[in-house]
């Protein structure tokens, strides 16, 4: 048993570098909800950077097929794009990589999703044009191999879908602006975004945490308050900053960060990615926190495992968002 677990971290830790580190930088069956009735309330003159959207952090995993102990600590996602909207997500973290044959795929780190980046942009279109009044976002980050950036452009463009690929095009650009660039021939609205994105990577905020010379869990009754101390303690320092003046976009990373020491534990106590947020109910957190007024700035709220409690975040956000315009107009 002892030799069977010491194989399993080798394996982790020749991955970890391409897996875990790179995320730097419906499995219960939810319904789409109020699906496009909330965005339409959004102010058009609003900076594009002060709207608030749910963000699926690696949200190609969803499309891995394989389980095993390494696609365990790179999947992030239950599913893929359609399933994610209709579980809450507006935007996407959309990793291209370029494939040995030339066609643009998505990626992990070192973890690839044998997907077409076109077939998953197309999706996206199709749910689009059926929920007309919502704006999906697609940040591009992370592309990797030959002339990946200028081949993913070609993808988007391919399918239809306009995208900023200059950071200064975010200056003074508005949600009305993104409305009326990122309109489609189908109807809907889907805006690709290359780069431009102040992600706010804390690495320290882990599920598990040594203090003491004893393992702290975040899904423990017991153990749980120093990894939630630290990740509220990033969550209250991130939103209080202002939104960037130039433009740019903003993220709020709501969930839990991977290195080499928390997947081993992880995988001593039998966990995952996603059994790490659905235990300890990361997302129904933020949720209640927003229906109580926590917040100041949000702009892209990332989260894993959108499909246990998405859909449920995305509306109180929406409603969160309107209650400060509310106030912010008295």
């Amino acid at each position: 048993m002892m030799m069977m677990m010491k194989m399993m971290m080798m394996m982790m830790r020749l991955v970890l570098i391409g897996v875990a580190i790179a995320g730097m930088g419906c499995a219960n069956g939810q319904s789409p909800g109020s699906v496009g009735t909330i965005q339409s309330t959004f102010p058009a003159d609003a900076l594009l950077n002060t709207i608030p959207f749910v963000l699926t952090h690696d949200a190609a995993t969803g499309y891995l097929k394989e389980h095993n102990v390494v696609t365990a600590w790179a999947r992030t996602q239950t599913a893929g794009f359609t399933s994610q909207l209709n579980c809450g997500a507006r935007a996407f973290d959309f990793r291209p990589k370029v494939a040995a044959n030339g066609s643009v795929i998505l990626h992990h780190g070192g973890v690839d999703v044998d997907i077409l980046a076109r077939n998953v942009l197309s999706e996206v279109v199709a749910w689009a044009s059926a929920n007309q009044t919502d704006l999906v976002l697609v940040y591009v980050s992370h592309c990797d191999g030959d002339n990946c950036q200028n081949l993913s452009m070609r993808v988007f463009e391919s399918v239809g879908i306009p995208y900023i690929a200059s950071c200064d095009e975010l200056a003074n650009f508005t949600y009305g602006d993104a409305l009326s660039l990122s309109a489609l021939p189908s109807g809907g609205h889907v805006l690709g975004v290359f780069g431009c994105v102040d992600e706010a990577y804390d690495p320290s905020v882990e599920c598990y945490a040594k203090v003491n010379g004893k393992v702290q869990v975040c899904y423990k009754p017991e153990t749980g308050d120093a990894p939630f101390t630290k990740f509220w303690s990033y969550m209250n320092v991130t939103t209080a900053q202002k939104p960037p003046l130039d433009g740019t976009l903003s993220m709020l990373q709501a969930h839990w960060q991977s290195s080499t020491f928390s997947v081993e534990q992880g995988i001593l106590h039998g966990s995952s990615l996603l059994l790490d947020e659905s235990r300890s109910q990361v997302i129904n957190r933020v949720t209640t926190a927003l229906q109580q007024g926590w917040g100041s700035t949000i702009n892209l709220l990332e989260v894993n495992h959108v499909c246990d409690g998405g859909e449920a975040l995305r509306v109180a956000l929406a409603q969160w968002f309107q209650r400060r315009l509310a106030h912010d107009t008295r």
